[in-house]
């Protein structure tokens, strides 16, 4: 998928904004109305490029228009061209309403801001436009057992990132169930306000922002064309569906897993992963002897947990300190691990010190494995996104405070795709460099604001 960095300006004047509708000369969306729209020069500065084209198209030179305000980067997939557009918004402010557009466009009009809703724009133009001015004044106030879900989601620290992810979707139906909207547009307005809440509550794991993402497109869609009671029965439905999925396709994974592991074989993995675990189990039904080094995974021994599980099915384990990793690694005929996140470079992002076994198992010859399923795949990272990795309190650690000592307690890394020899999902192995071509099949279905 090609990828295209575009501005979109809206020039406001006495509470109105103008629109401009393109010609048939244009590539793209002819007859559809738009702000002040175009490409973004390689190397070009964004704001620079802003201004550029509001001179090209509308004649005004650069000191007739003020910045308001710089909205957040839009991510807006078009399938039927095969482009993700980058939109960059923004809000000037023009104090004349003699304006002459060039061959781009047709037609102007002055409209108010909330009636762009009667209008055949191009794709998104009105969410473009909320990044720069607020459409919907009447505050959005969430349900206080919604805000009390979001905050459980934060504090968790015994649940992997796949059951986090389906509890975040059980908030989502929660807030569909409780939410008193009365019409069709204030219900999208409130779960979407309650679907940034919970993106944000663990933002390094990927399976809990995709499935919330793949929530809130069907919603979004369905809204153009459904009732009130015919979105909240699709929410739930919805919900229900992207639940049993998550669990079918860690089942698959799993199985799939179990494949690398070989009679005989010695195992090594760190941390507890639900994925791993039962791909372990998968294997030791199947008749297979074999035994496991695990990782302790301090501060909270997360590995504790998963050396208990093996040993009740009679899987022979070692469990080690975290800092032996590299010395037992040596010993081992392959590490296989869980992933948080995938990102678009392959690399993976795990419990922390899932990067020094890495290092350790390429320097010792070892392949090492990721197993995870394809929602957590990182989209925004494909979209240029600063990756987030969490960093919890530092008590969990040292619960002494020193005078001069600052405690750092990271609970996950990055491992790079070169020190991976796969990543098995639900559909089977996947070499890293194949993720970017699998993220781009997965956005025409996600929410990106």
């Amino acid at each position: 998928m090609e990828k295209r960095r575009v501005v979109t300006s809206f020039l406001e004047r006495e509470g109105k904004i103008l629109l401009l509708k393109r010609s048939s000369k244009v590539g793209t969306y002819k007859g559809r109305w738009a702000g002040v729209s175009g490409y973004v020069d390689d190397n070009e500065e964004l704001l620079h490029a802003a201004l550029r084209e509001i001179e090209e198209e509308t004649e005004l030179p650069r000191n007739e228009v003020k910045l308001l305000r710089a909205g957040k980067l839009l991510p807006i997939p078009d399938a039927t061209n095969n482009i993700l557009w980058l939109v960059k918004p923004y809000l000037f402010r023009i104090h004349t309403d003699k304006i002459r557009v060039d061959w781009e466009h047709q037609e102007y009009r002055w409209i108010k801001p909330e009636d762009l809703e009667g209008y055949e724009t191009v794709p998104m133009l009105g969410e473009t436009l909320e990044r720069v001015m607020e459409l919907h004044p009447k505050p959005v106030i969430l349900d206080s057992e919604v805000m009390e879900g979001s905050r459980r989601i934060i504090s968790d620290r015994t649940h992997g990132a796949t059951w986090l992810a389906g509890e975040a979707l059980r908030v989502a139906k929660l807030a569909s169930e409780r939410c008193e909207a009365t019409d069709v547009g204030d219900y999208v307005r409130y779960l979407k306000v309650v679907i940034d809440e919970l993106m944000r509550t663990r933002a390094s794991m990927a399976p809990l922002t995709s499935s919330l993402s793949l929530l809130f497109h069907d919603i979004d869609e369905a809204s153009k064309a459904g009732s009130l009671s015919q979105l909240k029965t699709l929410t739930a439905s919805k919900v229900e569906a992207l639940t049993m999925k998550l669990k079918e396709a860690m089942f698959d994974t799993a199985k799939y897993a179990s494949q690398l592991i070989k009679d005989g074989d010695t195992v090594m993995t760190h941390s507890y992963s639900s994925t791993i675990l039962e791909a372990l189990r998968e294997a030791f039904q199947q008749g297979k002897h074999f035994k496991t080094v695990i990782t302790e995974s301090r501060p909270l021994f997360e590995g504790r947990i998963t050396a208990k599980e093996l040993s009740k099915l009679g899987v022979p384990v070692e469990l080690i300190v975290d800092s032996t990793a590299a010395y037992f690694v040596s010993s081992v005929d392959k590490v296989l691990v869980g992933a948080d996140s995938v990102l678009a470079d392959g690399s993976i992002i795990n419990k922390a010190g899932t990067y020094s076994i890495a290092l350790a198992a390429k320097d010792s010859g070892v392949s090492f494995y990721a197993a995870t399923q394809k929602v957590k795949y990182d989209v925004r990272s494909y979209l240029g996104e600063k990756v987030t990795l969490e960093e919890k309190d530092s008590s969990e650690v040292w619960e002494e405070t020193v005078l001069g000592v600052k405690v750092r307690n990271l609970y996950f890394d990055v491992t790079p795709a070169s020190y991976l020899s796969g990543i098995v999902t639900e559909d089977g192995m996947v070499k890293p460099e194949e993720m970017t071509t699998q993220i781009e099949a997965m956005l025409p279905h996600m929410y990106l604001g």
